[in-house]
């Protein structure tokens, strides 16, 4: 499991996965889990940070 989170938020808003007029007057029920899949030789770099 892979969770992208940004210390930019609230300054950037949240993305819904859907069109809200305004993504900071968003509602709950406008959020929806967005899957992202990997293919083949495609691979995802990651930075751990302690």
């Amino acid at each position: 499991m892979i969770q992208v989170q940004s210390t930019w938020f609230p300054i950037v808003a949240r993305n819904p996965q859907k069109f809200v007029e305004n993504p900071y007057k968003a509602d709950e029920s406008d959020y929806i889990k967005a899957t992202e899949t990997v293919y083949n030789n495609s691979y995802i770099d990651v930075q751990v940070l302690k």
